[in-house]
């Protein structure tokens, strides 16, 4: 009381000049000089929760202070009441400012002994080494620790001291107490480059969160996990969530659950501050602690034993979404659209018999997996015409994260299937999140990524996934009529598709061909294949990863131009991976695959080449002059029918620049214009792909230039016929232009552009047949 008298004597002598005020800003009270507040006072007192038994204080104090500055505090605090201080700093020490306020207020003061990070709804008070705490002051006692947060969430007051739980952890791990609950992680992480990431995390007033690992650093094991999780109270447990961050153990929830014997709940990723304040959405955080995607199962929850994932709590895939079920929503009349922890499931309302494998498919934080029907058979066209209108409705950035997940081939002699996951089934729950709002916050951190060099591992074994590419490969014999090893076979790099591709031209009404089948070193290929199930899965699993890449890349392409989708009857997975091995083929220089093709049979690469060539029949034809080169000069007569074995590349330019060689103005009748498949390549523009099998007229030759007509027999006569002179007539004027354009500047300038267009033809007499060369 005598400190109270003096304050107010003093305040009786203080000039007018250095008064204060209190102005209310949000649920804080702002005391400082009359006048107007700083802005960034302004915004910390407006993000400030309020305190029911407390008035929330904002000190905006001039600097440099005069003698009469904390009296003029006092003054303006003299009626208010119980006062929060929010300053940084303001509760330490013995001889704290807010201790020295409450002496003189006579009421009790509560101040922080750090600073105060505001998450959201809430406050959390850092410390020097972690977590700080509000200390409350009261006048005449001792500093007393209040809480760390404020609001106080319901399970901060049973929550064990974090250094308390590391000791059950080893050396190896440590615990840190954050805003949102606990963070559990490596030693090596002391100077962590993501923390900031999980110190915004706002908190949840009914919801511990615990983030398990870090980017960089040595995963966390399910079983330490499990150990922090029984080392909490009952109640305190039951309210637990698990946040993985960083590269993490696969299946860590089902791990946990079988370490504690319990159920544990997992976030799809981190749990950060949603557009809105107070609202929380979960972001996928991929192995670089960057943000790749918005999971839309937020919440999923896991049994001891094995059982599948059940998903607690989700976002809706898309607007104007209704429910057929939890988890479910209907995409049209007799399709829905599941959500899974690994992305979305395209199913009939009624679940096939692998839905439990399909559901426990694991998270990836990279890519958004889309499941189509049952994978380990081929999709329905409606399936496959759903894919499609799904990519439509989603949200741009979740659409460039997409990555189908397609069939394997059924199981045949020396190939060795992976053991399927275990087939159990569970009452299934999914409430619709209330504070996961559909809009996305973050672009994905990358973009479609340019597929690496890739490669095929000797001809002693091949490569096997799962069928939804989850687990490790397995080795099978390759196929017997192999004679060497094929190594560093494809050099690709796609560019990734642009937001807007132009739309396919539509298709050209046309007289196919069908010529005898190309035979090489014992194997025989039809030019009009159309590949099996069989080959489709070999190609897949033979790019791996990379497959995942293309085969995206392609359905986007497809939701853009409806031209090149399934016809009726025809699965999805069929048109994805016949285009892929079209992409791939146009991606990749094709010098070292030839070499390798010249050397022996086709082997391994053969599934490659029946895509490609099953890939190209689904592609408009050309109809009209193109252009080819040779490497050496062609000693072919007129009338001289030639059946390529290879795939014969051509440019629809005829003003082109070309390579050195011997031009060739061949009028192309089933040549694929192949720029649709790649949009986003210009080198792409105008080329003209011939499958093997095709056969080819000479109309012309000398001059260092061949005039060719494409035929629909090989076995055309060697005459000059009436439909000859037609088309020779309109080559004729093609190479008279392309004469007088001979020494522009702009001719040669696009001469190395194009090196794909060199050979295939094989129109000299002398050069030995080369084998079918997959890769041109």
């Amino acid at each position: 009381m005598i400190g109270k008298n003096r304050s107010r004597k003093q305040a009786a002598r203080m000039p007018s000049g250095s008064r204060f005020e209190g102005r209310k800003v949000g649920n804080a009270l702002v005391v400082g000089p009359p006048g107007t507040s700083r802005p960034a006072v302004i915004e910390w007192a407006n993000v400030l929760p309020a305190d029911p038994d407390r008035q929330v204080v904002v000190l905006d104090l001039p600097f440099p202070s005069n003698p009469w500055t904390w009296t003029a505090v006092v003054e303006v605090l003299r009626d208010v009441g119980p006062v929060r201080l929010a300053g940084a700093g303001t509760g330490t020490g013995q001889t704290a400012v807010a201790g020295w306020l409450a002496a003189q207020l006579d009421v009790e003061v509560l101040a922080p002994d750090g600073g105060v990070r505001p998450l959201g709804d809430g406050t959390f008070v850092e410390g020097p080494a972690g977590a700080g705490r509000w200390r409350r002051f009261r006048p005449g006692q001792p500093a007393e620790p209040a809480t760390v947060r404020f609001p106080v969430p319901v399970w901060e007051a049973s929550l064990p001291e974090p250094a308390d739980l590391a000791q059950a952890l080893g050396k190896q791990w440590r615990v840190d107490q954050i805003a949102a609950g606990l963070w559990v992680r490596s030693t090596q992480a002391r100077s962590d480059a993501h923390a900031r990431s999980v110190h915004a995390m706002p908190y949840h007033a009914e919801t511990l969160t615990i983030v398990v690992g870090s980017p960089g650093v040595p995963p966390v094991p399910a079983s330490t996990v499990a150990r922090v999780l029984t080392g909490l109270p009952d109640d305190v447990r039951a309210r637990a969530r698990v946040a993985p961050f960083g590269s993490q153990t696969e299946s860590l929830g089902q791990l946990v659950a079988n370490e504690a014997g319990q159920p544990v709940v997992c976030y799809g990723g981190l749990p950060v501050g949603g557009p809105a304040p107070g609202t929380r959405v979960v972001v996928a955080i991929d192995d670089d602690g960057q943000s790749a995607w918005r999971p839309f199962a937020t919440q999923v929850g896991y049994l001891p034993g094995g059982s599948e994932p059940v998903v607690l709590e989700r976002r809706a895939p898309f607007d104007n979404v209704s429910a057929s079920g939890p988890a479910v929503h209907w995409l049209s009349t007799d399709i829905v659209v599941e959500v899974i922890p690994s992305g979305l499931w395209i199913r009939p309302p009624e679940a096939p018999p692998c839905a439990s494998r399909i559901r426990a498919v694991e998270l990836d934080p990279r890519w958004i997996k889309v499941a189509i029907g049952d994978p380990d058979r081929p999709a329905a066209n409606e399936l496959s015409v759903a894919a499609v209108e799904l990519l439509d409705r989603l949200d741009g950035a979740d659409r460039r994260q997409v990555r189908f997940m397609f069939p394997t081939a059924p199981a045949s002699p020396g190939r060795i299937e992976p053991a399927p996951v275990s087939n159990v089934d569970l009452p299934r729950t999914g409430a619709l999140s209330e504070d996961a709002p559909t809009n996305v916050l973050w672009r994905p951190g990358q973009q479609l990524p340019a597929p690496a060099e890739l490669s095929l591992p000797p001809a002693s074994v091949v490569a096997v996934e799962s069928s939804v590419h989850e687990h490790s490969a397995t080795k099978v014999p390759a196929p017997r009529h192999s004679s060497r090893g094929i190594q560093d076979v494809l050099e690709v790099a796609l560019p990734p598709l642009p937001d807007e591709p132009e739309l396919a031209a539509p298709l050209e009404p046309v007289d196919e061909l069908v010529p005898e089948p190309i035979g090489y070193v014992g194997e025989v290929i039809d030019p009009q294949h159309q590949s099996t199930l069989e080959e489709r899965d070999l190609l897949r699993r033979a790019l791996g990863t990379e497959y995942d890449n293309f085969a995206s890349a392609v359905v986007r392409l497809l939701s853009r131009q409806p031209g090149l989708r399934a016809v009726e009857g025809e699965a999805l997975e069929a048109v994805v991976t016949d285009l892929v091995g079209v992409q791939v083929y146009l991606a990749n220089g094709g010098a070292r695959t030839s070499a390798a093709l010249n050397a022996g049979p086709l082997s391994a690469l053969r599934s490659y080449a029946c895509c490609v060539m099953s890939g190209l029949r689904r592609l408009p034809s050309h109809r009209g002059p193109v252009l080819h080169v040779e490497r050496v000069a062609a000693d072919s007569g007129v009338g001289t029918v030639v059946t390529s074995d290879r795939f014969v590349n051509a440019v629809s330019s005829t003003n082109a620049g070309l390579p050195e060689g011997s031009e060739c103005l061949v009028w192309s009748v089933t040549g694929r214009r192949v720029a649709d498949v790649a949009p986003s390549d210009p080198s792409m523009a105008g080329r003209v792909v011939f499958s093997p099998g095709r056969s080819f007229k000479v109309l012309r030759n000398g001059g260092g230039r061949v005039l060719l007509r494409e035929v629909l027999d090989q076995h055309e006569p060697a005459e000059i016929t009436s439909r000859d002179k037609q088309i020779l007539n309109r080559l004729e004027r093609v190479a008279e232009a392309r004469d007088e354009q001979s020494g522009a500047f702009a001719l040669r300038l696009t001469a190395r552009e194009h090196p794909w267009l060199i050979g295939g033809l094989d129109l000299c007499k002398q050069q030995a047949a080369g084998a079918f060369e997959a890769v041109g």
